[in-house]
């Protein structure tokens, strides 16, 4: 007959661990949340950009908040110009949304950040009309502006979003009573 072994193991609580487990825990929790976050962020970013710049519409987030080089946040958009130009109250609405364009192609590049050169305009005319260049150079310096406040705004939000996924309380909340070994692996209840 085979020999029975028994194995003592000792299993501590979250708050009993050495700070290299609680910090193996909180990358295990961070990384399992992280997609359900996202999606929560995107939300909340579109929401939050309906409320405070409704022309920019159907935009697509993209971020890199790792604390790294080319970290940002930065969106692509339709921008809806006849929207922004009521809410300025600028004259001449219908000439100018017959001659000009101005399109959002976000951050093109490999990184994430927001950058002016994120739009384009176009003038549509047959005719030289210099008085739209100069007007439409201050809308496009407007919305430029809007946007990019607007993405330095989300970007310090996500941070915060992805640094509360790493805290002592979130982490607390999410394993509640658990038990683990003293290298922060859960150990399995034995139910």
């Amino acid at each position: 007959m085979p020999e029975l072994v028994t194995r003592t193991l000792e299993a501590y609580k979250y708050d009993e661990l050495s700070e290299t487990a609680k910090d193996r825990i909180r990358n295990r929790v961070s990384e399992q949340d992280t997609e359900i976050e996202t999606e929560n962020l995107t939300e909340h970013f579109a929401y939050l950009l309906s409320e405070s710049a409704p022309y920019f519409t159907n935009p697509k987030f993209q971020w890199s908040l790792g604390h790294c080089q080319g970290d940002g946040l930065s969106f692509s958009c339709d921008i809806d110009l006849e929207l922004y130009l009521k809410d300025k109250k600028v004259k001449r609405v219908d000439a100018l949304l017959n001659y000009v364009t101005i399109k959002s192609k976000g951050n093109t590049g490999r990184y994430c950040y927001a950058a002016r050169s994120d739009f384009e305009s176009e003038i549509h005319s047959y005719r030289y009309l210099p008085h739209f260049e100069k007007l439409v150079e201050t809308i496009k310096s407007e919305i430029k502006d809007k946007y990019m406040e607007l993405c330095s705004e989300f970007e310090k939000y996500g941070y915060e979003a992805y640094e509360n996924l790493r805290s002592d309380e979130y982490v607390k909340q999410s394993i509640e009573d658990r038990l683990f070994d003293s290298y922060g692996d859960f150990i399995p209840d034995n139910d």
